[in-house]
This record gives structure tokens, sequence and C-alpha cells, in this order.
């Protein structure tokens, strides 16, 4: 994959944009001068994109609205705060929107092989 604008990144937030918690947590690492980057994942197909790649490495790329790319392996910290899945289409049906709504969850639970960091509060221990 070409990576453009490759981020290097100390603290990657994974929650909502809202979460006053993630923006006390956010505002206290920016004063300590950490390289923090905040992704809201509900906006996957929206204006951020995350590719996994398994080839010669298991790694993932995060696109951020910004354009910037962050390369999971070479983040420090994941804080997974309470990331709110993708929505669906309202107007698909109720079998068509717990169908794509687990493909969702599945897929983002699943991230957390492919970013070799420290995870705090992981994917793994929703379930």
């Amino acid at each position: 994959m070409t990576v453009s604008k490759l981020q290097s990144v100390s603290v990657l937030i994974v929650a909502p944009l809202a979460d006053l918690h993630a923006m006390a947590v956010h505002a206290f690492l920016t004063r300590r001068q950490a390289v923090v980057k905040w992704v809201d994942i509900a906006a996957l197909n929206d204006n951020v994109r995350l590719t996994l790649e398994i080839a010669d490495v298991v790694d993932g790329w995060l696109r951020m609205p910004t354009g910037e790319t962050i390369r999971l392996s070479e983040v420090g910290t994941i804080w997974w705060r309470r990331p709110r899945l993708p929505s669906t289409d309202e107007g698909s049906g109720k079998e068509t929107n717990e169908f794509v709504h687990s493909e969702w969850e599945h897929f983002i639970y699943g991230l957390e092989p492919f970013a070799a960091v420290r995870w705090v509060n992981p994917p793994a221990a929703n379930y």
C-alpha cells in the first residue's frame, strides 16, 4: 500500500467525538506534548477509511478526514473508548440492517491483531 502523509502517533483515541471523557484525555495528553489523534469509527464509509493488510506483514492503515494516514503498527497506544459502529441505511429493512450491523461489528472488533501495540480497553474486552 502506498502511504502518503504518514503520521506518527503516540496515542490514537477511538471514541465518539462527543465523548466527554475522551475530550478530557485528549486535552490532558495534548498538554503533555503527546501526538494524539482521535477518530470516530462511526465515520467509516463517510470520511474515514480503514485498510487492513494480511500479506508480508499484518498491519492496518487509518485514513483520517484530514487526509493524514496513520499506520496502526506505529501507534504507541490505542485507547478504545466505547466506539460507535457505522450506521446502516434505515430504508434497507430490519434483516438487512441486522446483517450489516453484524458485519461491521465483526470487522471492527477484529482489529486488535492488526495493531500489535498497547491497547487501553481492547476490543476483545467487549465480548
